[in-house]
């Protein structure tokens, strides 16, 4: 969520202030590449559930932040991928109990 925030914040700042727009770019890009080697490293699925189903102040999944402001590299992961199938399909069906 903080790497998603924060390179939101450092867009604003550089189409606000043209001058600061390719280091604030290159700093955003960056932290977005540093989020994608924490989540590969990230041994546990579970804790990539629990952060990427987070939302902000402003009641925004990180899901809705990644896609409405490209951040990709954030979902390039295995992980992330299965988290999103999951989403979508759902589970599978020899792991519901029919409760």
């Amino acid at each position: 969520m903080t790497i998603c925030l924060t390179s939101i914040f450092l867009k604003s700042i550089g189409e606000i202030k043209a001058t600061y727009k390719n280091e604030t770019d290159n700093l955003s890009i960056e932290l977005l590449n540093l989020g994608e080697k924490l989540i590969e490293n990230f041994e546990n699925t579970k804790i990539v559930e629990r952060i990427f189903l987070q939302t902000d102040f402003l009641n925004r999944s990180i899901f809705k932040l990644i896609t409405y402001y490209g951040f990709k590299p954030l979902i390039r992961d295995d992980k992330v991928k299965a988290l999103l199938d999951e989403l979508w399909i759902g589970k599978s069906s020899n792991e519901c109990d029919g409760k």
